[in-house]
């Protein structure tokens, strides 16, 4: 008896733990919209392309897009007076995510208000040229997407 009442304090504090979401990675706010992340030094937009960055966080609405004309659309943009932004790859965008937590899996006091939604990583699968990886912003889960799907992204340089 003395042995199932231990079994349980611990499960039960292992619930209480996961519950908790703490925000564990570091970010220096570049102010004007952008995030460096320490860990892997990457300068991360703080809201999806569409949105617009405020004091108080992101507003408008997020634009979806094929994963071609995310590509396309990433080269050309100026933001900043930098002009090297560009879709994450898979490994990216994994980086950002908060395993304990989730809606949303990353750190909501840098990506504030954003869709929590897929968004697409610059990395193809291996099997098939025809999908590409994606991150689910909600909970964390990486998936594969056709290339015409059309979901929302962050840009990183």
């Amino acid at each position: 008896m003395k042995l199932f009442v231990i079994y349980i304090a611990l499960l039960m504090s292992s619930f209480l733990a996961y519950g908790e979401c703490q925000n564990y990675d570091y970010y220096i706010d570049n102010q004007y919209g952008s995030s460096t992340h320490l860990r892997t030094q990457l300068e991360w937009m703080r809201c999806p392309v569409g949105m617009n960055w405020t004091p108080e966080g992101c507003e408008g609405e997020a634009s979806r897009f094929t994963w071609q004309a995310a590509l396309v659309y990433a080269a050309d943009v100026v933001f900043n007076d930098k002009m090297d932004w560009r879709v994450p790859n898979k490994n990216e965008l994994q980086s950002i995510v908060n395993y304990y937590c989730n809606e949303p899996a990353v750190n909501d006091n840098v990506f504030m208000d954003i869709p929590l939604s897929d968004y697409w990583t610059s990395t193809h699968t291996v099997a098939d040229h025809d999908n590409v990886w994606s991150v689910n912003l909600a909970i964390g889960t990486v998936n594969t997407s056709p290339k015409n799907r059309e979901l929302f992204f962050l840009l990183v340089r």
